[in-house]
């Protein structure tokens, strides 16, 4: 699903700074091997999540589809499933993304501009329902997926945990601007796993807490 290809397209671009230069002369590895392989292992996964989450869309547009070049080159490819009639810029996302040394997947919610209303349903039902939250978040840790601090775009895909007091993890949530629940895999092992599978499970993993944050 993700070949060498790809993997080294970031590490390259990762290698040469970000430079402008350098992304023009390779660009058309993003568009002809990277993108296409990111859109095929979504709509995998997709095809093998949604009857289960039953509410979802994911499409091959910029929807859905990271852009590979703003002002300067991403520094990660990144796609996103979302509920249907919402998009990457205003829910929270089934999201998979990889960088120059991990694949990551998961959870992703912004608390800034036209996430914000959904950021603030999230918050609402976490801290409702906190000690329910606290034991899944748990429980899933054991299971590879961690509540996540924020990463900047140049840092290491590794996710590392979020440090919060049990008894209000929505303020640790909400001070750290985001909220993610990640899993990761280091680029060398996704040649070696069913990638289809193993992002699948886990979302399937994922799904009642989804329930539990996503109610209105």
């Amino acid at each position: 699903m993700i070949s060498p290809e790809s993997v080294d397209f970031y590490i390259n671009l990762r290698e040469n700074r970000y430079s402008n230069d350098f992304y023009n002369q390779t660009s058309d590895i993003f568009r002809q091997t990277v993108r296409p392989e990111l859109v095929s292992l979504l709509e995998a996964v997709f095809s093998e999540i949604n009857s289960e989450y039953g509410d979802l869309t994911f499409e091959d547009s910029t929807s859905h589809i990271g852009l590979s070049y703003a002002h300067v080159p991403a520094k990660f490819a990144w796609g996103a499933i979302t509920r249907n009639g919402r998009h990457k810029h205003n829910d929270l996302q089934l999201f998979i993304a990889l960088r120059y040394d991990y694949l990551r997947f998961g959870f992703y919610l912004p608390n800034k501009d036209d996430f914000q209303s959904t950021f603030g349903v999230v918050y609402r039902n976490i801290e409702a329902n906190k000690i329910e939250f606290v034991s899944k978040v748990n429980e899933l840790f054991l299971n590879g997926v961690i509540l996540s601090a924020r990463t900047a775009p140049s840092d290491s895909g590794e996710p590392k945990q979020l440090s919060f007091n049990e008894k209000y993890p929505q303020i640790a949530i909400e001070q750290n601007q985001e909220f993610s629940l990640i899993s990761a895999i280091p680029v060398e092992e996704i040649f070696k796993i069913d990638l289809v599978s193993v992002i699948s499970k886990t979302f399937l993993k994922l799904k009642p807490i989804y329930d539990m944050l996503m109610k209105s």
